[in-house]
This record gives C-alpha cells, structure tokens and sequence, in this order.
C-alpha cells in the first residue's frame, strides 16, 4: 500500500510537519480559549463531553448546563475546528509516513505496512470529524428539540475519530521508542 505523502522526502516532510504542528498549535491554543466556558459539572471535558454523548436527553442536559455566551463558544470552537481538521490530520499522516519509513529500513515491512494504513486512517478521522462537527452543529441549532439520530451520529463519529487518532499515536510512539532501543 502506498500513501500519496510518500512522494516527499524526508526533509520536505519533515518541514511539512513542522509547518503544520505550527499551524495546530495556534489553532489549538485559540479553540482552548473558545472551550473554557464549556467545561463545567455536566460537561468536565467541555466540548468532548458533547462529542461522546449517545442521546439526545444527554446532549440536551450539557447544553443546558451552558449559558447563550458558551453556546455561542461552542458554535464558534465547532466552526473553527473545520480548519484544524485537516491540519491535524495531515500532521498526523505526516507522522504515519515518517514512522512507516523508519518501520522499513529496520526490516519491518508489517509495521510499515501498518503505519501506512494509520496514515490513510488520520483523513477518514477527518472524515469523521467534520460528520461529529456537522451533526454538533445541527444539534446546537435545534436545542431543545434535539434528535436521537443526530446524537448518536456525533458520538459514534467522535469515538471512530478518537479510535484512529489513538491507534497512529500509539503506532508512531512505537516506531519513536523502539528506535530509541
């Protein structure tokens, strides 16, 4: 399997990550600042808490735990995070690729080949991500007559997302400590 982030070399790649672990972190820092409202008794993880509910009774008691002014930051996080989505994302790849050359010269094609696979999965998270936000959004939108069907969207789409972020850390974690051995 290939991965079109294969074609850079290692020094273009390597400064591609740089420039989007530049662009994340301002994004990140600015999306923290628009989630400090949000984060309260019903909704410890602020925006996330939102993300991984699974009905609309869940849903409707963190928005009601907001004021209009944090409903507001939630809009706005949610609408600025569809720029951070493919930064992320293709940071993310970048990583997958990197690991999965490391994974090569080493003789591990399988974990290569894995790395890879990881890679691809960072855009489909992406995928994911922009179906969570899209749902959040709408479920903001219609409050209190919120869906079940819409919750159950954002919270699967939030968990697939989180799965696939977890597996390519954990997968380029390896690849960083087993070439520290």
């Amino acid at each position: 399997m290939w991965h079109p982030l294969e074609y850079l070399s290692p020094r273009m790649l390597g400064w591609l990550l740089l420039a989007l672990m530049a662009a994340a972190i301002v994004l990140y820092v600015r999306l923290q600042s628009l989630g400090r409202r949000l984060r309260n008794g019903m909704a410890p993880l602020g925006i996330v808490s939102l993300e991984m509910c699974l009905s609309s009774a869940e849903s409707r008691g963190i928005i009601e735990s907001w004021d209009e002014d944090a409903r507001e930051d939630a809009r706005r996080l949610l609408c600025l995070d569809y720029f951070f989505i493919p930064i992320y994302t293709t940071a993310l790849a970048v990583l997958g690729v990197m690991a999965s050359r490391w994974f090569l010269d080493r003789g591990l094609s399988s974990l290569a080949s894995i790395a890879i696979v990881l890679a691809w999965g960072q855009w489909v998270a992406g995928l994911f991500d922009f179906t969570e936000n899209s749902a959040l959004l709408r479920i903001l939108s219609m409050y209190p007559d919120i869906p079940d069907g819409l919750a159950v969207l954002a919270g699967w789409s939030a968990r697939i997302k989180f799965l696939l972020i977890i597996m390519a850390v954990l997968c380029c974690l390896f690849g960083l400590v087993t070439s520290l051995a």
